[in-house]
């Protein structure tokens, strides 16, 4: 999946683990890096949604740090962390996740969702710090993240352009998901066509 089907807070966090993880001179990208990028963000969707879940974050975070601390760590290397086989099952679970719920973007959502489902390090540190994979998956948790987003979107200009047909939508902010902008306009019956961002999506 591009980078074009990742939700941006899902985008900045996998940046953010790779740069802790460069920072740590580990050799690994690794689930904990990701998780503990996502619990980092702020006005992130992790710290809601896991606290809706009954998560004890203060304790997950700690956990989170002692495991990385772990990390063997190589000293003056010059490449980038490679992604761990960890990771790569909870991205390849989160996906299949997502084309279970029908959805078009891979998200935070499906992250916490795919990590309790491969329970891997990062699933086992979920469930010390209280959080199972039925208390995310209530209805409440899992409309946490599209709650969020719209609360992000501050303001929509659309500025119909009649020689191309199509919609330019100049956000005030930057919105969680692109996925929410294509709803909002199909609902209003405005659109075929229109740009978020730098991106063009088809409605």
């Amino acid at each position: 999946m591009g980078l074009d089907k990742i939700t941006i807070k899902l985008q900045e966090a996998l940046q953010g683990a790779q740069r802790l993880a460069s920072t740590s001179d580990h050799a690994e990208l690794k689930s904990e890096h990701l998780l503990l990028g996502l619990l980092q963000q702020k006005e992130g969707l992790a710290i809601p949604s896991l606290e809706k879940a009954g998560a004890n974050l203060t304790a997950l975070k700690a956990n989170l740090i002692t495991a990385l601390d772990k990390e063997p760590r190589v000293q003056g290397a010059s490449t980038q962390p490679h992604l761990s086989n960890d990771l790569k099952s909870m991205l390849d679970v989160a996906d299949e996740i997502r084309s279970e719920m029908a959805d078009e973007f891979l998200s935070v959502e499906h992250v916490l969702l795919g990590a309790m489902r491969v329970r891997g390090s990062v699933g086992k540190l979920m469930l010390e710090a209280g959080v199972t994979p039925e208390a995310l998956e209530r209805p409440s948790v899992k409309s946490e993240g599209a709650r969020q987003s719209r609360m992000r979107i501050q303001r929509v200009n659309i500025r119909p352009l009649r020689s191309m047909g199509q919609i330019s939508v100049a956000l005030l902010e930057k919105e969680e998901s692109i996925q929410l902008l294509e709803e909002i306009l199909k609902s209003a019956g405005l659109c075929r066509c229109f740009h978020a961002g730098r991106k063009t999506i088809q409605c």
